[in-house]
């Protein structure tokens, strides 16, 4: 049984609990949360909950999962990695290519592995698609509105987001579809920025070595609308619908599938523990140019990075 630790016990912390009690392999045995009383309640019965981090740091655990707010991540993961664990940060890693460069660095130094925890890639009509189009993309569209006015106020505090839409949205978004179109650039761009400097929607346009594509994003979107399209050079059309969890190859319907979309984020980060060689070698390149690009994006709208 591998024992977990998680540090943060917000609303993403609930998405990996679900995930870790469908696995029988893993368990979350200790949280640490700020409010320890507050998030007493809705953490399950046997875990132990404290308000220290090195308190948990100290527990007997195998690994670490970071679920706080994003400026906090970075420092947290490091005194992680200096106790030597194992350690799943939710994105990003780090505001900041040089940052991440910096955490990937202590991590290998301390002989300890990170995981960055892009979940998207793992939703099931992804996966799909990344098993069947092996021919190159020559345009895609990717539409993700949410409904977000109920999320915690952090979302929008810029000293703790970093980032509004793009960063917490579109970095999962850019991270599935990369492996398909190649480096992405700045066409043009679209967003309206809110009181205190976070954008709530944003639309870019992309350029790549092989056609184009486009991003659009919202934390206003009701009802919530998630659809994604691509087209491949050879004629073939897949559009997947992220709220059914379905595929549309060539107008053959594939799916529903189930959501076990942060199952496979955490199957992937116990394989990727025990077995090094499965590790990703270009995940701290990949990350840092995700963060490279929104940068670009933010400096067409005028909006700063939490490091800037």
């Amino acid at each position: 049984m591998i024992r977990l630790g998680a540090i943060g016990a917000g609303m993403v912390f609930h998405r990996y609990a679900q995930a870790a009690a469908a696995l029988p392999e893993v368990i979350i045995t200790a949280v640490a949360d700020p409010n320890p009383k507050q998030r007493a309640a809705a953490i399950a019965p046997g875990r132990h909950v404290l308000s220290d981090i090195h308190a948990l740091l100290e527990e007997p655990i195998d690994a670490v999962l970071v679920l706080t707010p994003n400026s906090e991540h970075s420092s947290i993961v490091e005194e992680c990695l200096r106790y030597g664990k194992s350690t799943l940060c939710e994105k990003p890693v780090a505001i900041g290519a040089q940052r991440v460069r910096e955490i990937f660095t202590l991590a290998r130094c301390n002989g300890a592995f990170l995981y960055p925890a892009m979940h998207c890639r793992h939703r099931p009509e992804i996966r799909y698609i990344r098993e069947h189009c092996s021919v190159a993309v020559v345009e895609f569209g990717q539409v993700w509105r949410e409904d977000w006015r109920g999320a915690p106020a952090w979302y929008r505090d810029p000293a703790r987001a970093g980032g509004g839409v793009l960063l917490d949205v579109g970095t999962n978004q850019i991270d599935w579809i990369s492996p398909f179109v190649g480096p992405l650039e700045v066409a043009t761009v679209e967003g309206e920025a809110v009181k205190g400097g976070l954008e709530e929607e944003c639309l870019v346009h992309w350029q790549f070595p092989g056609g184009t594509g486009s991003l659009e994003l919202s934390w206003r979107g009701a009802p919530q609308h998630r659809r994604s399209w691509l087209s491949t050079e050879d004629g073939r059309a897949f559009e997947l619908d992220h709220d059914r969890r379905i595929a549309v190859h060539n107008g053959r319907i594939h799916g529903p599938w189930n959501d076990d979309e942060y199952e496979g984020v955490l199957r992937e980060f116990l394989l990727q523990c025990a077995d090094p060689s499965a590790r990703d070698p270009a995940a701290c390149e990949r990350i840092a140019s995700i963060l490279e690009l929104i940068r670009r994006v933010y400096a067409r709208l005028g909006l700063p990075f939490l490091d800037d």
